[in-house]
């Protein structure tokens, strides 16, 4: 069961984490506001005390489909009993974010050489990989390093420094193989097509419900507004909470309803970027090329779902981001 004031939390961590992106910044916004972690009570009456926030409590926040009325099933997400605490838009919208898929991942304000940032994982430690580079000279080496290793030393992951443009072609040289034919851009447009559709059918939904929603808290609170003139004391003070607690609800409905209605104009030009990927992808070789670097970390970030190098085995698996959940990745044995 989850209580009023962890609803507010996890509304409040999903709304940061599309504002801001950054899993870090979210978890130091809700510190400074005073917000803590849920408290938890074990089986044999072990309590885990509410804590300040960590990057991973955000993460594993984020990547919860209970939130948003799921219930996990094997690989599968299916619709639970429960209610959701966010609407499932937002959800959807949010991983596509956390896979460095999401529309909002903008490239003006970072380096754009490097064209798989947020999509590698290292295999040694299952943490991501970051950019970085440095100068010998007038001559620039780029890189990707292990977070953990970059935070904690070898004590933490023994994973080493690798050649950015050696990963960076070795991923484009998967995808050039596996868009020969043009059977998988075929694929790619249908699952973005169907995504699409997900999407646009939730909002619609939401842009009926929001509505009948508002009017009945309105009628709520107007009920309440009468009866206030008959109560004194504890009971007053009560009811005086609840319309309180009505009318921020309600100024958070109507907030929600101009996003909807917003996302819901967005979704045209969304269209059009699975289009243009689709497009892309048909005719890789020679797209690719002519590309700008910062519409090649675009067309990346929109085919792969992760990278995952494991120094350990010499080896990288390319995982496509619409090849389904039991396809196998795309594999080698390399020396980056």
């Amino acid at each position: 069961m989850v209580s009023e004031y962890e609803a507010v939390v996890v509304r409040e961590a999903f709304k940061l984490y599309l504002q801001h992106q950054q899993a870090s910044v979210v978890s130091r916004l809700l510190n400074e506001t005073g917000r803590k972690t849920k408290r938890y009570e074990a089986q044999r009456g072990a309590t885990r005390a509410a804590r300040k926030w960590t990057t991973q409590d955000v993460l594993r926040l984020l990547r919860s489909s209970l939130y948003a009325g799921f219930v996990p099933y094997g690989d599968e997400m299916r619709p639970g009993e429960h209610p959701a605490i966010v609407d499932r838009a937002t959800f959807h919208q949010v991983q596509d974010v956390l896979e460095g898929r999401g529309p909002g991942i903008q490239y003006h304000w970072r380096n754009p050489d490097y064209v798989l940032r947020g999509l590698l994982r290292c295999g040694m430690c299952g943490e991501a990989m970051t950019p970085g580079s440095t100068r010998k000279g007038t001559r620039e080496y780029r890189y990707y390093r292990c977070v953990t290793r970059d935070t904690q030393g070898k004590e933490g992951c023994q994973a080493s420094p690798l050649s950015a443009a050696a990963l960076e072609d070795f991923v484009v040289a998967r995808l050039r193989e596996v868009s020969v034919g043009g059977g998988f851009a075929t694929q790619v447009h249908a699952r973005l097509t169907s995504r699409l559709e997900e999407k646009h059918k939730a909002l619609r939904a939401e842009r009926v419900r929001l509505p009948k929603d508002l009017a009945r808290s309105a009628g709520e609170s107007a009920k309440w507004v009468d009866s206030l003139s008959k109560l004194e004391g504890p009971s007053r003070r009560l009811l005086e909470q609840k319309r309180t607690a009505a009318e921020e609800e309600s100024a958070g409905m109507k907030k929600r309803l101009a996003e909807v209605e917003r996302a819901l104009d967005a979704m045209e030009g969304e269209k059009l970027e699975a289009a243009w990927v689709a497009q892309a992808l048909a005719d890789f070789d020679a797209v690719w090329d002519a590309l700008t670097a910062a519409n090649r970390g675009r067309l990346l970030q929109a085919l792969v779902g992760r990278v995952v190098v494991d120094e350990e085995t010499d080896s990288v698996d390319v995982h496509l981001a619409h090849a389904g959940e039991s396809a196998t990745p795309l594999r080698e044995e390399v020396a980056p």
